[in-house]
């Protein structure tokens, strides 16, 4: 297993500066839109992506409990990056999105992810609802 954790942790900066990330930290960085002091919110419009900016994040976490006392953690995070500046379509979307999900009980962890591109139908966020998600699989969150 080690072995594994080492080949993927060799070729995971190869891999990244493949598909775009090698730019992330360039001087593209002046094109994305940075926060703003005095901002005023407008929810639930500001539920949503912001595409004009490089990196944003959503995160859910609960504390559970079901009817027979047995007490659970649940945590979901959904990231969103761009590459590049600028909206395009398809393949060509600068978009990245990284879903992350786990699960607790007092004996035991379950985590798992998902990767997903923007553009090509893999990632949703219909945010009238706060409803995103990542369609390389079978995730959804709507609450």
């Amino acid at each position: 297993m080690n072995g594994r954790i080492f080949l993927v942790a060799c070729f995971l900066p190869v891999i990244a500066w493949a598909q775009s990330f090698g730019g992330l930290g360039s001087k593209a960085a002046d094109e994305f839109a940075t926060p703003q002091r005095n901002f005023v919110f407008d929810f639930p419009a500001d539920h949503g992506a912001h595409p004009d900016y490089r990196i944003e994040w959503w995160y859910l976490t609960a504390n559970l409990e079901d009817p027979a006392g047995v007490q659970y953690g649940l945590q979901w995070t959904l990231f969103r990056t761009a590459v590049a500046p600028g909206e395009e379509e398809g393949w060509s979307s600068p978009q990245v999105w990284f879903a992350h999900a786990a699960v607790t009980t007092p004996e035991a962890h379950f985590s798992t992810e998902r990767f997903a591109r923007g553009g090509i139908g893999q990632a949703v966020s219909r945010w009238s609802l706060f409803a995103p998600g990542l369609m390389n699989g079978d995730w959804k969150v709507q609450i």
